[in-house]
Protein backbone atom coordinates (compact mmCIF):
# COMPACT_ATOMS: atom_id res chain seq x y z
CA UNK A 1 0.00 0.00 0.00
CA UNK A 2 1.39 3.50 -1.21
CA UNK A 3 0.84 6.67 0.80
CA UNK A 4 -0.19 9.22 -1.34
CA UNK A 5 0.18 12.89 -0.60
CA UNK A 6 1.66 16.10 -2.37
CA UNK A 7 5.15 15.97 -2.07
CA UNK A 8 6.59 19.30 -2.12
CA UNK A 9 9.78 20.33 -2.96
CA UNK A 10 10.43 22.97 -0.86
CA UNK A 11 8.95 21.43 2.16
CA UNK A 12 5.02 22.19 3.49
CA UNK A 13 3.97 21.20 6.86
CA UNK A 14 0.73 20.38 5.60
CA UNK A 15 2.00 17.63 3.32
CA UNK A 16 5.14 16.89 4.96
CA UNK A 17 2.75 15.62 8.33
CA UNK A 18 1.65 12.53 5.94
CA UNK A 19 4.87 10.52 6.03
CA UNK A 20 5.87 11.69 9.73
CA UNK A 21 2.06 10.66 11.20
CA UNK A 22 1.08 7.62 8.93
CA UNK A 23 3.40 5.73 9.35
CA UNK A 24 4.16 5.93 13.26
CA UNK A 25 0.26 5.21 13.02
CA UNK A 26 -0.08 2.16 10.91
CA UNK A 27 3.73 0.87 10.91
CA UNK A 28 4.79 -2.10 8.83
CA UNK A 29 1.88 -1.58 6.14
CA UNK A 30 2.91 0.93 3.70
CA UNK A 31 5.10 0.00 0.65
CA UNK A 32 6.04 1.11 -3.13
CA UNK A 33 2.63 -1.20 -3.74
CA UNK A 34 1.19 1.72 -6.66
CA UNK A 35 -1.95 -0.37 -7.10
CA UNK A 36 -3.18 -0.09 -3.38
CA UNK A 37 -3.10 3.90 -2.82
CA UNK A 38 -3.73 5.04 0.58
CA UNK A 39 -4.84 8.94 0.33
CA UNK A 40 -3.73 10.94 3.10
CA UNK A 41 -3.60 14.30 4.38
CA UNK A 42 -4.70 17.15 1.99
CA UNK A 43 -6.64 18.84 -1.12
CA UNK A 44 -5.90 15.59 -3.06
CA UNK A 45 -9.39 14.39 -4.57
CA UNK A 46 -9.44 14.93 -7.89
CA UNK A 47 -8.92 13.82 -11.45
CA UNK A 48 -4.95 14.40 -10.76
CA UNK A 49 -5.14 11.16 -8.62
CA UNK A 50 -3.06 7.74 -10.03
CA UNK A 51 -4.85 5.09 -11.95
CA UNK A 52 -4.90 1.98 -9.31
CA UNK A 53 -6.93 -0.81 -8.74
CA UNK A 54 -7.73 0.16 -5.40
CA UNK A 55 -8.03 2.95 -2.46
CA UNK A 56 -8.46 4.51 0.27
CA UNK A 57 -9.34 7.67 1.32
CA UNK A 58 -8.26 9.07 5.15
CA UNK A 59 -9.73 12.33 6.05
CA UNK A 60 -8.32 14.20 2.29
CA UNK A 61 -10.48 16.74 0.88
CA UNK A 62 -12.23 17.57 -2.66
CA UNK A 63 -10.44 20.43 -4.72
CA UNK A 64 -8.01 21.60 -7.56
CA UNK A 65 -9.60 19.88 -10.22
CA UNK A 66 -12.02 17.99 -11.31
CA UNK A 67 -14.22 15.41 -9.15
CA UNK A 68 -12.48 11.89 -9.61
CA UNK A 69 -14.44 9.02 -10.80
CA UNK A 70 -15.62 7.17 -7.70
CA UNK A 71 -16.65 3.48 -8.20
CA UNK A 72 -16.73 -0.29 -6.09
CA UNK A 73 -12.42 0.17 -6.27
CA UNK A 74 -13.04 3.41 -3.37
CA UNK A 75 -13.44 3.40 0.44
CA UNK A 76 -13.76 6.56 2.67
CA UNK A 77 -12.52 5.80 6.10
CA UNK A 78 -13.05 9.74 6.63
CA UNK A 79 -13.13 13.17 4.61
CA UNK A 80 -11.94 16.25 5.61
CA UNK A 81 -15.20 17.97 5.36
CA UNK A 82 -18.81 18.54 4.40
CA UNK A 83 -18.13 19.98 1.35
CA UNK A 84 -16.34 16.87 0.22
CA UNK A 85 -19.15 14.60 1.34
CA UNK A 86 -21.55 16.88 -1.22
CA UNK A 87 -18.93 17.12 -4.29
CA UNK A 88 -18.23 13.25 -4.18
CA UNK A 89 -21.79 12.26 -2.96
CA UNK A 90 -20.87 10.13 -0.05
CA UNK A 91 -22.77 8.65 2.47
CA UNK A 92 -24.02 11.56 4.90
CA UNK A 93 -22.67 9.43 7.59
CA UNK A 94 -19.13 9.62 6.36
CA UNK A 95 -16.65 10.47 8.84
CA UNK A 96 -15.34 14.36 8.70
CA UNK A 97 -11.92 15.25 9.83
CA UNK A 98 -8.66 16.49 8.95
CA UNK A 99 -5.92 13.86 9.75
CA UNK A 100 -3.75 16.51 11.22
CA UNK A 101 -5.50 15.83 14.26
CA UNK A 102 -3.82 12.97 15.22
CA UNK A 103 -0.93 15.05 15.97
CA UNK A 104 -1.68 15.72 19.27
CA UNK A 105 -1.89 12.00 19.87
CA UNK A 106 1.66 11.72 18.73
CA UNK A 107 3.27 15.22 20.29
CA UNK A 108 3.83 16.97 23.50
CA UNK A 109 4.48 20.40 23.70
CA UNK A 110 3.75 20.63 27.69
CA UNK A 111 7.47 21.79 27.99
CA UNK A 112 7.16 24.05 25.71
CA UNK A 113 6.99 28.27 27.12
CA UNK A 114 4.67 30.70 25.40
CA UNK A 115 7.39 33.16 24.94
CA UNK A 116 5.88 34.44 21.56
CA UNK A 117 2.41 36.37 22.15
CA UNK A 118 0.50 35.77 18.55
CA UNK A 119 2.52 34.80 15.27
CA UNK A 120 1.66 35.18 11.59
CA UNK A 121 1.78 32.22 9.35
CA UNK A 122 2.01 32.86 5.44
CA UNK A 123 0.79 30.09 2.93
CA UNK A 124 3.49 28.15 1.71
CA UNK A 125 3.08 29.79 -1.97
CA UNK A 126 3.17 33.00 0.02
CA UNK A 127 6.54 33.27 1.34
CA UNK A 128 7.96 33.68 -2.42
CA UNK A 129 5.87 36.66 -2.71
CA UNK A 130 7.76 38.67 0.08
CA UNK A 131 10.59 39.11 2.29
CA UNK A 132 9.07 38.12 5.73
CA UNK A 133 12.81 38.22 7.32
CA UNK A 134 12.51 41.71 6.37
CA UNK A 135 9.49 41.77 7.48
CA UNK A 136 10.15 40.63 10.85
CA UNK A 137 12.58 42.16 11.27
CA UNK A 138 10.96 45.52 10.94
CA UNK A 139 7.99 45.40 12.56
CA UNK A 140 8.69 42.71 15.18
CA UNK A 141 5.95 40.73 13.89
CA UNK A 142 6.77 36.58 14.48
CA UNK A 143 6.37 34.61 11.24
CA UNK A 144 5.98 30.83 11.17
CA UNK A 145 7.62 29.23 8.15
CA UNK A 146 5.34 26.47 7.03
CA UNK A 147 7.92 25.49 5.40
CA UNK A 148 9.83 24.05 8.29
CA UNK A 149 9.96 20.66 9.28
CA UNK A 150 7.07 19.53 10.85
CA UNK A 151 8.61 19.04 14.41
CA UNK A 152 10.64 22.63 13.94
CA UNK A 153 6.93 23.86 13.04
CA UNK A 154 5.22 22.92 15.75
CA UNK A 155 7.73 23.69 18.27
CA UNK A 156 7.64 27.40 17.33
CA UNK A 157 3.73 26.98 16.92
CA UNK A 158 4.00 25.80 20.61
CA UNK A 159 5.73 28.87 21.66
CA UNK A 160 2.74 31.47 20.48
CA UNK A 161 0.11 31.94 22.76
CA UNK A 162 -2.26 32.42 19.15
CA UNK A 163 -2.03 32.54 15.98
CA UNK A 164 -3.11 34.62 12.41
CA UNK A 165 -3.25 32.33 9.61
CA UNK A 166 -3.15 32.19 6.01
CA UNK A 167 -1.78 28.50 5.85
CA UNK A 168 -4.73 26.38 6.65
CA UNK A 169 -2.68 23.67 8.11
CA UNK A 170 -1.18 26.22 10.69
CA UNK A 171 -4.73 26.23 11.66
CA UNK A 172 -5.89 23.28 12.19
CA UNK A 173 -2.27 22.06 13.51
CA UNK A 174 -3.16 25.09 16.21
CA UNK A 175 -6.25 23.83 16.87
CA UNK A 176 -5.45 20.31 17.40
CA UNK A 177 -3.10 21.78 20.62
CA UNK A 178 -5.49 24.15 21.65
CA UNK A 179 -4.04 27.19 20.82
CA UNK A 180 -6.31 29.95 19.17
CA UNK A 181 -6.53 30.91 15.24
CA UNK A 182 -7.41 33.45 13.30
CA UNK A 183 -8.20 32.81 9.02
CA UNK A 184 -6.77 35.66 7.03
CA UNK A 185 -6.40 35.72 2.50
CA UNK A 186 -3.72 38.04 1.88
CA UNK A 187 -2.82 36.37 -1.92
CA UNK A 188 -5.72 35.06 -4.56
CA UNK A 189 -4.13 31.56 -4.58
CA UNK A 190 -5.61 31.44 -0.83
CA UNK A 191 -8.90 28.58 -1.56
CA UNK A 192 -11.31 29.76 1.25
CA UNK A 193 -13.38 26.48 0.19
CA UNK A 194 -10.97 24.37 1.91
CA UNK A 195 -11.13 26.34 4.68
CA UNK A 196 -15.22 26.12 4.75
CA UNK A 197 -14.91 22.29 4.11
CA UNK A 198 -12.99 21.79 7.50
CA UNK A 199 -14.50 24.57 9.83
CA UNK A 200 -17.78 23.67 8.72
CA UNK A 201 -17.26 20.04 9.82
CA UNK A 202 -17.12 21.26 13.57
CA UNK A 203 -19.64 23.81 12.71
CA UNK A 204 -17.54 27.01 13.19
CA UNK A 205 -18.88 29.88 10.88
CA UNK A 206 -15.79 31.40 10.47
CA UNK A 207 -14.97 34.93 9.07
CA UNK A 208 -11.97 35.91 6.89
CA UNK A 209 -10.10 39.08 7.07
CA UNK A 210 -8.78 39.95 4.10
CA UNK A 211 -5.20 42.04 3.97
CA UNK A 212 -3.76 43.91 1.35
CA UNK A 213 -0.65 41.98 -0.04
CA UNK A 214 3.18 43.10 0.22
CA UNK A 215 5.36 41.87 -2.42
CA UNK A 216 9.07 41.21 -2.37
CA UNK A 217 9.07 42.27 -6.40
CA UNK A 218 12.91 42.09 -7.70
CA UNK A 219 14.99 42.08 -4.82
CA UNK A 220 16.30 38.79 -5.22
CA UNK A 221 16.99 38.95 -8.99
CA UNK A 222 19.43 38.85 -11.32
CA UNK A 223 20.11 42.88 -12.01
CA UNK A 224 19.59 42.06 -15.99
CA UNK A 225 16.06 40.46 -14.99
CA UNK A 226 15.54 43.58 -12.99
CA UNK A 227 16.13 45.64 -16.06
CA UNK A 228 13.38 44.21 -18.20
CA UNK A 229 11.15 44.04 -15.43
CA UNK A 230 12.00 47.62 -15.25
CA UNK A 231 11.07 48.50 -18.50
CA UNK A 232 8.03 45.93 -18.87
CA UNK A 233 6.46 47.99 -15.97
CA UNK A 234 7.06 51.11 -18.27
CA UNK A 235 4.98 49.83 -21.29
CA UNK A 236 2.73 48.92 -18.72
CA UNK A 237 1.95 52.56 -17.59
CA UNK A 238 2.32 53.86 -21.30
CA UNK A 239 -0.21 50.53 -22.24
CA UNK A 240 2.05 49.43 -24.79
CA UNK A 241 2.87 45.96 -23.18
CA UNK A 242 2.27 43.22 -25.36
CA UNK A 243 0.51 40.01 -24.10
CA UNK A 244 2.99 37.69 -25.97
CA UNK A 245 5.47 38.14 -22.61
CA UNK A 246 5.21 37.33 -19.26
CA UNK A 247 4.28 40.62 -16.88
CA UNK A 248 6.78 41.37 -14.64
CA UNK A 249 6.18 40.90 -10.67
CA UNK A 250 4.74 43.63 -8.43
CA UNK A 251 7.51 46.31 -7.01
CA UNK A 252 8.59 45.43 -4.34
CA UNK A 253 6.65 46.73 -1.20
CA UNK A 254 8.15 49.85 1.04
CA UNK A 255 8.81 49.89 4.81
CA UNK A 256 5.74 51.56 5.42
CA UNK A 257 3.67 49.31 3.45
CA UNK A 258 5.04 46.94 5.93
CA UNK A 259 4.70 48.51 8.93
CA UNK A 260 0.39 48.66 7.47
CA UNK A 261 0.04 45.56 7.09
CA UNK A 262 1.85 45.06 11.32
CA UNK A 263 -1.07 47.14 12.30
CA UNK A 264 -3.63 45.02 10.77
CA UNK A 265 -2.30 42.74 11.91
CA UNK A 266 -2.38 44.42 15.19
CA UNK A 267 -6.11 45.75 14.59
CA UNK A 268 -6.53 41.63 13.98
CA UNK A 269 -5.87 40.42 16.99
CA UNK A 270 -8.78 42.73 18.64
CA UNK A 271 -11.30 40.37 17.39
CA UNK A 272 -12.25 36.65 18.66
CA UNK A 273 -10.06 33.94 18.15
CA UNK A 274 -11.15 30.41 17.14
CA UNK A 275 -11.05 26.79 18.42
CA UNK A 276 -13.18 23.62 17.72
CA UNK A 277 -15.58 22.12 20.33
CA UNK A 278 -12.73 19.49 22.18
CA UNK A 279 -15.32 17.25 22.74
CA UNK A 280 -16.49 16.99 19.48
CA UNK A 281 -12.79 17.04 18.35
CA UNK A 282 -11.98 13.90 20.97
CA UNK A 283 -14.84 12.16 19.66
CA UNK A 284 -14.40 12.25 15.94
CA UNK A 285 -10.66 11.25 16.82
CA UNK A 286 -11.78 8.06 18.35
CA UNK A 287 -14.24 7.39 15.82
CA UNK A 288 -10.84 7.69 13.20
CA UNK A 289 -9.13 5.10 15.39
CA UNK A 290 -11.67 3.01 15.83
CA UNK A 291 -12.27 3.10 12.09
CA UNK A 292 -8.51 2.62 11.40
CA UNK A 293 -7.78 0.21 13.84
CA UNK A 294 -10.76 -2.30 12.53
CA UNK A 295 -9.62 -1.45 8.85
CA UNK A 296 -6.12 -2.56 9.54
CA UNK A 297 -6.83 -5.00 12.06
CA UNK A 298 -4.35 -3.58 14.58
CA UNK A 299 -3.90 -2.63 17.65
CA UNK A 300 -2.86 1.53 17.39
CA UNK A 301 -0.70 2.78 20.10
CA UNK A 302 0.32 6.26 20.27
CA UNK A 303 3.73 6.85 21.49
CA UNK A 304 4.09 10.63 22.82
CA UNK A 305 6.94 12.65 20.83
CA UNK A 306 8.34 14.94 23.24
CA UNK A 307 9.12 18.35 22.30
CA UNK A 308 11.63 20.88 23.43
CA UNK A 309 12.57 24.61 22.29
Amino acid sequence: MKLYYWESTHGNVGDDINPWLWKRLLPGKFDDNENLLFIGIGTLLNHHIPIADRYIVATSGFGYGEEPKIDERWEFLAVRGKRTIEALNLPDETLTLDGAYLLSKYIDISGIDKTDDISYIPHVFSMEKADWDHFSRLTNVNVIDPRLAVEDFIIKLAKSRAVICEAMHGAIIADTFGIPWLPVKMYDHINENKWLDWTESFDLGIEFNYLKPIWIGDKKKSKKVQFKNKIKRNLIGMNLFSGKFDAPPPKASKDEDLKRLANELKNIQKKEFYLCDRDLMNSKLNTLIELLSDKFDTEIKFTKVILNP
